[in-house]
């Protein structure tokens, strides 16, 4: 006992010098008997207890430490002077407990008791009630549960902002700046080739058909009666030779045209199908901006995983779950790792063989494709492929030209001949002469029929290239095809996953014993590995998309791709207009904002218009349900519906007096319900009171301006044109009360009027109260959008929209 108050009068001075004079005193004081070692290592425990109950973390500590000292090296001692050493950041200490939990629990794995122990200071006491020792160990356990959960649940809540997805500004001009091609490097070979060609028909063209030639011939007497023989001692002749047909002019003049053929095809072939190298800049390019989307999302699980795999496994050390769950975490860990390390990787070789501007990221949206219209639009395709064709044609006609066979020369020599009498002079002359041959076969040739055969193979060629180009052209529109149905499954799994956070959401809120929040970080996680797969498959797309691209650059891409900057419709968001709903004091009384949230999410609300009485306890319970909404994205308008409004002199002032302690520029709108039609003497001073709403509309304006936010107002559908001309003026969004009527025809002709001021900033609202089923009112509201093309519907109220969901589950 003395031991133990002299440890608590020294637990305010600092934890490293407490700790020297603890290793002191454990030397040089005598050890008391073991029962009241037993005895102090048990208050020091629930000493240590008490104070992590009050978040005193440094006196728990010191306490922990104390039993620790003291021979207790339990598992759950060790674990709670842990948490002491997490709380007050103490790092090193922290790795040392840690370690030495794991060595601990690698030895016990066959203890059938959890808290085993290296030294049991309750072993030989036989007088200390272990039954009391035990319960302290369940309190313990029981408490650090209960901080391992309070940590998971602070995990939970910063994991929801991880799944929220930012809004991108993307269109047809961002996948045309990914796939220019105007600043890649060229390909060379078709300079290098048309180079070739080139010089080769002006070396054609320079060729005419003429050969130079001589000959000179000396003779040799062998015998001296052999002289007389002899006419000629020598000859010489030296000529000029004109092939004009076959090797001559006349085959020069065919080859040159089959080179220009030649040219002409290349050049057709280079121009409409895209370079080897720019094809592989723009592939890459591909694969490295949605790796980089991939990686915000790995980072996102990554961290998600740091923070819940601690967790977890101490959860697993005090059996709270079972190891297949730290097995799985593991198998996801390293996981991640890997596609983290593969897209690094790829990205990293990217970046050191490109340069900068080629690097900046460009936002890529979902697209639809229209084979036809490329087609359609693709008409230089269709005269050039006839163009080859005919030049194939004629290539292979001129190759096949029966004067290519007849050889045709004209000869023009000088004769110089040195005779061998010596009476004889010298004589010299010139001869022309023309010289023909041609094959015996050439009356029964067959060059026509082989011509014709050619023709027909090289038609068949054709055929098959157009075939095989169009199979290849209907593979990748099939492979798009089948991508944006991945794609638009993906959104479905999406929404599914959505609709589980959004059910642990409520669970958690209603402190469901079913809510369970390693099971709800497990869908976080889902989520955004279905994510990376669902940016797996755009990338796809775009890569099918390139193929076309390859083959037909010349035609633009906006004649062929249509963008889709919006998520396709599913069954989770099968509403496509905005919808709106009044929310006043009756349901904020009786519902909380998450409650409120959740119900608007469920619903697709995205526009919430929120009443801001003047009495400070609903005024306070309106502010915490704006400040939720806000936080979730929703658009909120502050409604004031107050007729008194109309006879204030100065507005301004009676508006700043009712928001204050509103952000203004968190909100959407200043919404005005002010409603003179309602007042009893309206028929009677009809004129007065349209007067002084229009100047309170005018006061409004003027206030909304200054604080830059809009002014919408609620209106009947009885005002007159001119009270309509003053509204329009002053508000940015006129909502038009269509109650009691569910008659599409008859409020369509009610709102003609106020539409023709502007349908862009009007909306028809319809009350909950007028139906008496929700699916009568789901059903009058597809009429009314459909049939008078509206893009927003605003519902009166939410009180009553949730008390008619109710009666429909009643049922």
């Amino acid at each position: 006992m003395i031991l133990f108050g002299f440890i608590h009068f020294l637990k305010k001075i600092n934890k490293y010098l407490l700790l020297i004079l603890l290793l002191i005193i454990l030397v040089y004081i005598p050890i008391e008997s073991k029962a009241q070692v037993s005895t102090d290592i048990n208050k020091a425990r629930s000493q240590g207890l008490a104070f992590l109950a009050q978040n005193k973390y440094i006196d728990a500590m010191v306490n922990f430490q104390t039993a620790l000292f003291l021979g207790d090296s339990t598992i759950t001692t060790l674990n709670m002077l842990k948490t002491c050493y997490a709380e007050t950041h103490n790092l090193e200490s922290y790795q040392k407990i840690e370690s030495l939990i794991s060595k601990i629990v690698s030895r016990s794995t066959r203890q059938k008791d959890w808290d085993y122990t290296i030294t049991d200071p309750y072993a030989s006491n036989n007088n200390f009630n272990k039954k009391d020792s035990i319960k302290l160990d369940n309190n313990i356990n029981t408490y650090l549960v209960a901080k391992l959960l309070d940590s998971l649940q602070k995990v939970w809540t910063y994991a929801q902002k991880s799944i929220a997805t930012p809004v991108y500004s993307a269109n047809i001009n961002n996948i045309e700046k990914l796939f220019s091609s105007q600043n890649l490097s060229i390909d060379n070979y078709f300079n290098l080739n048309d180079a070739y060609l080139k010089a080769k028909s002006s070396s054609l063209k320079s060729d005419l058909g003429f050969n130079i030639g001589m000959n000179f011939y000396e003779n040799f007497p062998i015998q001296a009666p052999d002289v007389d023989n002899l006419i000629y001692r020598r000859r010489f002749s030296v000529g000029l030779d004109w092939n004009i047909l076959n090797n001559g002019l006349v085959e020069n003049i065919l080859d040159r045209k089959m080179l220009q053929n030649e040219r002409r095809i290349s050049e057709i072939e280079y121009n409409r199908n895209l370079n080897a190298s720019s094809y592989l800049t723009i592939y890459n390019r591909i694969i490295y901006f949605f790796n980089i989307k991939k990686l915000e999302i790995l980072d996102k699980r990554e961290k998600l995983m740091n923070l819940k795999f601690p967790i977890a496994i101490e959860l697993y050390n005090l059996k709270q779950i079972p190891k297949i769950t730290v097995v799985k975490m593991e198998q996801q860990k390293a996981d991640l790792e890997g596609m983290k390390h593969l897209y690094n990787a790829y990205n990293s070789l990217y970046n050191d063989s490109t340069s900068k501007e080629e690097n900046e990221i460009i936002e890529l949206p979902y697209f639809d494709f229209d084979l036809t219209s490329l087609y359609e639009n693709d008409e230089q395709f269709k005269n050039e492929n006839n163009e080859i064709e005919k030049l194939l044609t004629h290539n292979i006609q001129f190759e096949s030209n029966p004067l290519n066979k007849i050889n045709l020369s004209l000869k023009f020599n000088y004769n110089l001949y040195d005779y061998t009498q010596a009476n004889i002079n010298r004589r010299d002359y010139y001869s022309l002469g023309l010289v023909a041959s041609a094959p015996l076969s050439l009356p029964f040739d067959k060059t026509k029929k082989i011509l014709t055969a050619q023709l027909a193979i090289q038609s068949d060629n054709n055929d098959q290239a157009r075939v095989f180009m169009e199979e290849e052209d209907r593979k990748s529109f099939y492979a798009i095809k089948y991508k944006q149905k991945e794609y638009v499954n993906y959104i479905y799994k999406l929404n599914y996953y959505q609709e589980l956070l959004r059910i642990q959401r409520v669970r958690n809120l209603y402190k469901d014993n079913n809510y369970k929040p390693l099971e709800a970080l497990d869908e976080i996680d889902a989520y955004l590995s279905n994510k990376i797969e669902q940016i797996d498959v755009l990338q796809e797309m775009y890569l099918s998309l390139l193929s076309f691209y390859r083959k037909h650059p010349q035609v633009e891409l906006k004649d062929y791709v249509n963008t889709i900057t919006t998520e396709p419709i599913t069954s989770m968001n099968t509403d496509t207009i905005i919808k709106s709903i009044y929310i006043w004091s009756t349901a904020y009384k009786q519902y909380s904002p998450s409650y409120i949230d959740e119900f608007l999410r469920l619903h697709n609300f995205s526009n919430a218009i929120v009443s801001l009485p003047l009495d400070n306890a609903n005024r306070n319970l309106s502010i915490n349900l704006i400040n939720e909404l806000q936080l979730q994205g929703k658009r909120v308008e502050l409604m004031v519906g107050d007729v008194s409004l109309l006879e204030e002199q100065n507005l301004a002032t009676r508006l700043n007096k009712q928001l204050t302690g509103i952000n203004l520029k968190q909100i959407s709108a200043l919404h005005l319900d002010v409603e003179p039609h309602t007042m009893p003497d309206w028929y009677v001073n009809r004129e007065v009171l349209s007067l002084k709403y229009i100047k309170m509309l005018q006061q409004a304006s003027d206030f909304c301006n200054k604080n830059q936010i809009s002014l919408s107002v609620s209106i009947p559908l009885s005002y007159n044109d001119s009270l309509l001309k003053a509204v329009y003026k002053y508000a940015n969004y006129v909502y038009l009360m269509a109650y009691e009527h569910k008659d599409v025809n008859y409020i369509q002709r009610k709102t003609a009027v106020p539409m023709s001021y502007g349908k862009e900033r009007t909306s028809v609202c319809i009350r909950v109260k007028d139906f008496e089923t929700m699916g009568e009112l789901n059903q009058f509201t597809r009429d009314l959008t459909k049939t008078m093309n509206l893009d927003n519907i605003v519902i009166h109220d939410l009180s009553d929209f949730i008390l008619l969901e109710d009666r429909l589950k009643l049922k």
